[in-house]
């Protein structure tokens, strides 16, 4: 996913934050607040889901009521949004979507955007990174769907990774908190559970006997180098 980065800082937001797919499509810039100071935390706020049928896309209300909920965004996290939205071609329409949906080809070909098959050399890294951003579609959501497909399921098949689906960076985010420390009552709240028995049943094996607070903030995660120096995919960095 290296070329690709804003899909990349989309599947990092979902492992670090456990939003739902839909929660994710729903998104919008309103929706996260991001403090100047460099290292502090942010927040999102989780108000509605979007889900593609028929050809639109439609509005909706979270899984429960405790889905409509605020998550706090880890200061590293929160750095790495604020440089992607500095170039947002939307930056400043509050109902603008957080993560962009992608041309299909024979959109990019009527717009008259190239779409490149490889990677470029360095001379070309500017021109390239430029066209990939041209690809957008900066009025609709992410189509979660289309980046596991065609960008994540490679990325962990090009690492020698097992298989995993979109889903499961939800529970990435759940393990993760609950072993840094996180009371699972909280982890509970931020995965937006109906009620936290859920939490319990599914993340029993790793919830802390002593169920104390989060002892530090989750950390960035480090790239993993592809096992084959001629594979062109790397990490989700």
């Amino acid at each position: 996913m290296q070329r690709q980065p804003v899909y990349a800082l989309a599947v990092t937001f979902s492992a670090y934050t456990g939003l739902r797919a839909g929660e994710l499509r729903g998104l919008e810039i309103g929706d996260v607040t991001l403090p100047r100071q460099k290292g502090a935390m942010g927040m999102v706020s989780l108000t509605r889901t979007k889900t593609r049928q028929g050809g639109k896309w439609l509005v909706g209300t979270p899984k429960s009521v405790r889905s409509t909920r605020v998550v706090p965004i880890d200061g590293w996290l929160a750095d790495d949004l604020r440089t992607y939205l500095a170039s947002h071609p939307r930056r400043l329409d509050p109902s603008a979507p957080l993560f962009p949906g992608r041309m299909t080809r024979a959109e990019a070909k009527a717009a008259g955007v190239a779409l490149h098959a490889h990677a470029p050399d360095e001379a070309e890294r500017d021109d390239y990174a430029n066209a990939i951003m041209a690809t957008y579609k900066w009025t609709e959501p992410i189509e979660t769907a289309n980046v596991a497909r065609n960008y994540y399921s490679p990325a962990l098949a090009a690492l020698d990774l097992p298989p995993a689906r979109w889903h499961d960076l939800r529970h990435s985010f759940a393990v993760l908190s609950l072993s840094a420390g996180e009371h699972y009552m909280q982890v509970s709240k931020r995965l937006g559970h109906a009620s936290f028995v859920t939490t319990l049943n599914v993340y029993a094996d790793y919830i802390s006997e002593a169920e104390g607070g989060k002892q530090a903030p989750l950390s960035r995660p480090t790239a993993v180098p592809a096992p084959q120096q001629t594979r062109k995919v790397s990490s989700l960095r």
